[in-house]
């Protein structure tokens, strides 16, 4: 019985801070959206190279997922309420809805270039 009132106590703490974390939240499809996105376009863009690209191999891969990333970091934090003003070339121009967008690309493209890149210099040597 200590354990159920254990986890009723974490399982409860835990949904209160959630519903006190989305209180200024316009609903909350939007933080799921915004989430989602943060955290699948990775995946979902390392699918589709080995999906798409058969050539590309572990370093291309690692590099592409790396850019990616990157992107969808840049994507997440450069909103403009982030960074002062003096930073403003850092804001990101896109809605976070482009964040799984964006950041699936990067890692499609880049992976797909760098593979065909490096499968031509192998040749010519």
């Amino acid at each position: 019985m200590r354990v159920l009132h254990g986890t009723t106590l974490v399982w409860g703490l835990a949904g209160t801070g959630a519903a006190l974390a989305m209180i200024s939240v316009k609903s909350a499809l939007d933080v799921w959206w915004n989430l989602s996105g943060i955290f699948s376009g990775g995946m979902l863009g390392i699918f589709l190279l080995g999906i798409i690209s058969v050539r590309a191999k572990n370093p291309v891969a690692i590099l592409s997922t790396v850019a990616g990333i990157l992107t969808i970091v840049w994507l997440s934090l450069a909103k403009p309420s982030t960074w002062p003003s003096s930073l403003s070339f850092m804001h990101s121009p896109f809605h976070p809805f482009m964040t799984i967008v964006l950041g699936t690309t990067v890692i499609v493209l880049l992976g797909s270039v760098l593979s065909v890149l490096v499968d031509r210099s192998r040749e010519s040597d």
